[in-house]
């Protein structure tokens, strides 16, 4: 399995911690891998042997968002 799609996994975790320190963590460390690692996130997003998308990806980040703000 990809190292890329192994990180993003870890940090989807964090996000969807009951933790808000965890959380917080999750959000930073998925901002700098969108950052730095956009195309090759890209490629691995849409390729076919991944189980991850964007969607879910979205959905994850958007549901921490909301629980560090109503925290």
């Amino acid at each position: 399995m990809n190292g890329l799609l192994n990180e993003i996994q870890r940090i989807v975790g964090e996000i969807q911690s009951g933790k808000p320190a965890s959380r917080s963590k999750g959000i930073e460390q998925l901002d700098e891998k969108l950052s730095n690692c956009r195309d090759e996130l890209v490629a691995l997003l849409q390729s076919k042997n991944c189980d991850l998308s964007w969607p879910a990806l979205f959905e994850a980040s958007k549901e921490a968002l909301i629980k560090v703000f109503h925290a």
